[in-house]
């Protein structure tokens, strides 16, 4: 669905790492589908031979090297005013706008671009850096955060937040749920968000099991309407006998398709386990909180990946575009 909503208004989506051969060939099947119209950032010559070697058609691609484009001047204008009192002097500017990440970045910003995915070639901690220094978050969110969409044979799960934030308050915890409740109706899933924790509602009294307790009120008095319940362990979030048997008194009604994990710990441990022990297909990661379309790929992704993540890109521009108007 995400794929032919793209091809209906692809939209330019800039890759920063158009050196890289699993981009370049994510390139090169965005563009030859119509998914999206792909620009990468790096030495033309050095891409172009790269290509050839790879026998990966460059039609459709844009190349762009920034180290000779006519923007630097005015992204360093713009963005040391924007890094002026948090440690940039400007020729600190100059230096970072040297990277590929951050020019990309800027270019989203500015609106030279729809949207950017990066990350194949660095640790997602250096990867993500450069969204954070230039992109703002959205309104009224606190913290940008990350999940995963976890394809299964019949079953699709959202997890989160498998990729940001080590140790998130009650508060975050809920900020999580409402910003995943948005990427699930995103993906036309209607949410059952399950507050994860090693106690079920209550059986354990500690304070990490109070931390979700307390998010699951939080998200309830954020969005009334959402169905959210918790704290519960991730058996009782998945298996509809065990909810119906043990707990009939819980509000989800059925097994959850939203797992929001107490920690970074155990949010990326859960959907390394469900993709490489589980056998599901992972999308992602992709992040929340932005106020511009822009994810960050973990090392490991594959050009399926990478692909879908780009779709995924695209569409998150059209729906922004939408709201711009």
């Amino acid at each position: 669905k995400i794929i032919t909503r793209a091809q209906q208004d692809p939209r330019r989506i800039v890759l920063p790492e158009g050196d890289n051969p699993v981009i370049l060939r994510a390139a090169h099947q965005v563009a030859r589908n119509g998914i999206a119209k792909p620009l990468l950032l790096g030495n033309e010559e050095k891409i172009r031979a790269l290509a050839k070697e790879l026998q990966v058609p460059l039609e459709g691609i844009e190349i762009l090297d920034n180290f000779r484009s006519p923007l630097y001047d005015r992204f360093v204008d713009v963005l040391s005013k924007m890094r002026a009192r948090k440690g940039w002097s400007l020729e600190e500017t100059r230096r970072q706008l040297r990277s590929r990440f951050v020019f990309g970045a800027m270019m989203v910003l500015e609106g030279q671009v729809d949207g950017q995915v990066h990350g194949i070639s660095r640790s997602y901690p250096d990867a993500i850096r450069p969204v954070l220094q230039v992109i703002p978050k959205r309104p009224g969110v606190n913290k940008v955060s990350g999940i995963y969409l976890m394809i299964l044979k019949g079953r699709t799960l959202i997890l989160a937040d498998t990729t940001v934030n080590f140790h998130p308050s009650s508060e975050d915890l809920a900020e999580i749920a409402v910003l995943s409740s948005e990427k699930a109706a995103f993906f036309d899933i209607v949410p059952r968000i399950a507050m994860v924790s090693f106690s079920n509602f209550g059986s354990t009294r500690h304070p990490d099991a109070t931390i979700v307790e307390e998010a699951v009120s939080i998200t309830r008095s954020k969005k009334p309407d959402l169905i959210v319940d918790g704290e519960m362990q991730v058996d009782t979030a998945l298996s509809e006998d065990i909810m119906k048997r043990l707990y009939p008194f819980s509000r989800l009604g059925g097994p959850a398709n939203v797992l929001i994990f107490p920690n970074l710990d155990a949010g990326n441990a859960a959907f390394k386990l469900l993709e490489h022990g589980g056998g599901a297909k992972a999308v992602g990661p992709l992040l929340m909180g932005l106020s511009r379309p822009f994810n960050v790929l973990q090392r490991s992704s594959d050009m399926e990946n990478a692909v879908n993540v780009i779709a995924i890109t695209v569409v998150q521009a059209q729906e922004f575009a939408k709201q711009q108007r």
